[in-house]
């Protein structure tokens, strides 16, 4: 049976794969001895991309001055390289060739194909290492080889590679290498047998190298062209009795010259990509059975639990056998009955979670049959996306958003995943859940400094075959204003008489309602405002001339929170009002005249008493500052004629004067 290299990747490499997806990390370490000088390869077991490699060789026996064990000699550190910097060093078709296998997520255009990409991460994997099995340039960007040129021949070196993630060892492996030999490139040895459809090859070797060329000339010493664009994998396997059981052929030359002859030489390639010396020359001897020319591989299109597959007819009047396995080098078993007269063949009843392998031969009329084509690989998936989930909905409060969704009717249900953005047409979710989960509810938590933010959320169903749903519908919610204003910071006052005029800086916080007026001091601090003023002035006419007052002032915003109160802002009122002199009452009494002032309010510090006889012009002031509304007047002659009148003075100094009365003393 034959099989480019390129098919064998694709039809065989996932099975590896998965087997290894199960293996703790670990590394398989590759030594060859050549010309050049030590030639070194390392693989991870579980294929990941993101290590860093360290590289020591030491030379066992060696010892310094002091009798020590001379310390290894640092070769390197090794990681996979950029993209950025292969865009700078290789060609763009070259670059355009590896991108898909190397950065395939810079190749999504949405997040359906990111997930997409993400679910398939472990297959890429399988598959980029499986081509870094023979291709020198992949060895060389994964950063898993090296050549080590400064070695002494005889002498023996271990060499020990360590592998780094995040700054943590996680595995290494050593091996120790005696260069007293170069490694040998054996020569496979080549048999050919010439058919009416073409040529088939079998050779030896084959579990020496991981993949062969095929060379063809028109005479037995060349030139020998190479015929082969990838290199040829062949696949093998040991029974229970250890015995070899391999296709009957390992490559096949269809639509040859019948008129001319041909001769073939094979290549193997070793793990480290160099290519060993052709082997003899093979002469493609005739068959006598005259087989019909094998099939080529077998096109599938899968479906829910069944298969369609078709082939190309190599001659007319061929029938078919169609050949199913569970392995691409296990045992197959014809699943026609009778012969098959059409290119085409639905499988049905197939099992989610198998991997199923089918090829197909060509029967002529007198029963002879060709080789079986290329196994082509079918995983049976569920393919059926669950539904989408529907129903979003969501209440947020300080720091936390909670959402709910409705539940998706599926058989293969995981749970739901939860993505969050900052916009509706972000480019890039973040994923709330680190795996599919059952409830039918999130909290996501957030920081109160994202109060007034808007978020945008949308949920998705995915099963346990990694089917994963449409979006649902896109929900945006603002987180609730949780945030204080400042607080306000006050900019003058004024009085006019019995009432204050308060003004303050506008608040920078765009959402400020308006503001909030205490007056007074701790517990006995009221408010003076009902409501919210909208405005930056308020005047306070409930206020007493003279009064001392203690004013505070708090922002509110739109959502109702209150800024910390402003700092105090202390007024003294000038008191602008003198007494009220009512009445002025003078009364005789035993030759001494009683002076009397009645005032309204307690507002009163004291009194100057003021006199004039008849023949004086102005008054006279007799007494200053009296304590009491009452004084007396002793000094007084009979017979004479007095007018008196007195002012008032307040607290603040303020004065008023009242009217005068007149009082003749008797004789």
């Amino acid at each position: 049976m034959t099989r480019l290299f390129l098919s064998f990747l694709l039809l065989c490499a996932p099975s590896a794969m998965a087997a290894d997806a199960f293996e703790a990390p670990s590394l398989v370490l590759l030594t060859k001895v050549t010309r050049e000088g030590v030639r070194l390869k390392w693989v991870p077991t579980d294929k990941r991309t993101d290590c860093t490699y360290t590289l020591t060789r030491t030379e066992p026996g060696a010892l310094d001055a002091n009798g020590q064990q001379v310390p290894a000699t640092p070769l390197g550190t090794f990681r996979m390289k950029t993209q950025a910097e292969l865009q700078a060093t290789l060609p763009e078709e070259t670059m355009n060739e590896l991108i898909p296998l190397l950065f395939p997520q810079s190749l999504y255009k949405t997040d359906f194909e990111k997930l997409r990409i993400l679910a398939e991460e472990e297959n890429r994997k399988g598959m980029l290492f499986f081509l870094a099995e023979t291709r020198k340039d992949l060895m060389e960007i994964l950063g898993i080889t090296h050549t080590d040129p400064d070695v002494v021949s005889p002498k023996n070196y271990l060499y020990t590679v360590t592998a780094s993630h995040n700054g943590t060892v996680i595995a290494s492996a050593s091996k120790l290498v005696k260069t007293n030999r170069f490694t040998p490139m054996n020569t496979p040895q080549a048999t050919a047998v010439r058919y009416g459809w073409g040529a088939a090859l079998k050779w030896t070797n084959f579990r020496t190298y991981a993949a062969f060329h095929i060379y063809r000339a028109s005479t037995e010493k060349g030139p020998f062209t190479r015929i082969t664009k990838t290199p040829v994998g062949v696949n093998y396997q040991v029974n229970e009795a250890r015995q070899m059981i391999t296709p009957p052929w390992f490559h096949t030359d269809p639509d040859l010259d019948p008129a001319r002859i041909y001769y073939y030489r094979v290549t193997g390639i070793d793990s480290f990509g160099d290519e060993s010396p052709q082997s003899p020359s093979a002469f493609a001897i005739t068959d006598a059975a005259r087989r019909p020319a094998p099939l080529g591989a077998v096109s599938t299109t899968p479906g829910d639990r069944e298969v369609t597959l078709g082939w190309t007819p190599k001659e007319k009047g061929l029938t078919y056998n169609l050949y199913r396995g569970y392995r691409s080098n296990g045992t197959f078993r014809k699943l026609n009955n009778a012969p098959l007269t059409e290119p085409t063949y639905t499988d049905t009843g197939l099992v989610y979670g198998q991997d199923y392998f089918y090829s197909v031969t060509g029967v002529r009329n007198e029963g002879t049959e060709s080789l079986m084509s290329p196994p082509a690989h079918v995983p049976c998936r569920d393919l059926v996306p669950p539904p989408v989930p529907t129903g979003i909905r969501a209440v947020s409060k300080a720091g936390e958003v909670i959402l709910e969704w409705n539940a998706v009717s599926d058989e293969a249900l995981s749970g739901y995943s939860v993505y969050r953005a900052y916009a509706a047409d972000a480019p890039d979710w973040t994923r709330l859940t680190s795996a599919p989960q059952a409830p039918l509810i999130f909290v996501d938590s957030l920081s109160k400094a994202f109060d007034k933010q808007s978020f945008f959320y949308k949920v998705c169903a995915a099963d346990i075959h990694g089917n994963i749903s449409e979006w649902s519908d896109t929900l945006k919610i603002k987180l609730p204003d949780v945030t204080a204003p400042l607080a306000p910071v006050w900019s003058d006052w004024s009085q006019n008489k019995d009432s204050v005029t308060l003004t303050w800086r506008p608040s920078k916080a765009p959402d400020v309602e308006g503001y909030l007026l205490y007056r007074g001091k701790g517990n006995r601090k009221k408010r003076v405002t009902p409501k919210a003023l909208a405005t930056t002035q308020f005047t306070d006419s409930n206020v007493t001339e003279g009064a001392t007052l203690t004013y505070h002032l708090v922002a509110v915003d739109t959502a109702g929170n209150h800024s910390p109160d402003s700092s105090p802002l202390t007024v003294h009122l000038i008191d602008t009002t003198p007494p009220v002199i009512e009445s002025l009452t003078l009364t005789l009494e035993k030759g001494r005249v009683v002076i009397h002032a009645a005032l309204s309010g307690n507002d009163f510090k004291g009194m100057s008493v003021q006199r004039k006889r008849t023949d004086q012009k102005e008054f006279k002031t007799i007494r200053s500052m009296a304590r009491g509304t009452t004084w007396t007047d002793k000094r007084i002659n009979p017979g004479r004629h007095y007018t008196y009148r007195v002012i008032a003075y307040d607290r603040a100094g303020n004065a008023s004067t009242g009217k005068f009365q007149s009082v003749t003393i008797p004789d």
